[in-house]
């Protein structure tokens, strides 16, 4: 008889220290990497880089050739966004020193198939395999361009052709740092923008 009262005790016992300990904490997970980054379009806006594009190819039984082949697509995929944002940067290098160039000196420069062809070459060779990921029978590469790298190419070549375009060569000192000083609202503008972060393990993450 007594074996009944025992147990309605320890079932009462129970419920008390289930109560006294409340909820459980919980436990903050490390973030997830960012899904299937090889079906997004266009750039996809990491932080510290200028353009990163995702290129493809078809594997056809060697990784080394469908690689390099799916680097080459990322990169000519960098080279299409490039010659937008090249005009982009040029017109706002244009009203910081407007008042110091030749009349016509900076679209004359945008318009330069010379300067623009070398000046993507020169950022594209310098844009990296960031990431690959073979899905099916199709290879994916991941390319970033860094932002500093971009910005410094830009300014080195405009640099370069100061004497054709400043109105006097005593303005150099001044456009230096007005270039230099648009640079680094440029670098704070894309790190600002960005969408995403890479950590040192190369996961992509949300960016806080």
């Amino acid at each position: 008889m007594m074996k009944k009262p025992i147990f309605l005790c320890l079932l009462a016992s129970l419920f008390l220290l289930s109560a006294c300990n409340g909820t459980p904490e919980k436990v903050d997970r490390p973030k997830a990497e960012v899904e299937e980054w090889w079906n997004e379009p266009g750039n996809l806006q990491v932080r510290g880089y200028k353009a990163v594009f995702v290129g493809s190819a078809p594997f056809l039984g060697n990784t080394t050739a469908a690689r390099n082949t799916s680097l080459r697509d990322g990169q000519e995929k960098v080279a299409s966004f490039l010659k937008v944002e090249i005009r982009s940067l040029a017109e706002d290098w244009d009203k910081q020193t407007g008042d110091l160039m030749k009349k016509s000196s900076i679209s004359s420069l945008v318009n330069n198939e010379s300067f623009r062809q070398t000046f993507i070459k020169q950022c594209v060779s310098g844009s990296l395999a960031l990431k690959y990921k073979k899905v099916g029978d199709v290879q994916y590469c991941m390319v970033g361009l860094k932002s500093t790298k971009f910005l410094q190419d830009f300014s080195n070549n405009v640099q370069e052709r100061f004497t054709t375009m400043l109105l006097t060569d005593a303005l150099k000192g001044q456009a230096r740092d007005r270039l230099k000083e648009m640079v680094a609202k440029e670098e704070k503008k894309l790190s600002e923008a960005a969408k995403l972060v890479m950590n040192p393990n190369k996961k992509l993450e949300k960016a806080k």
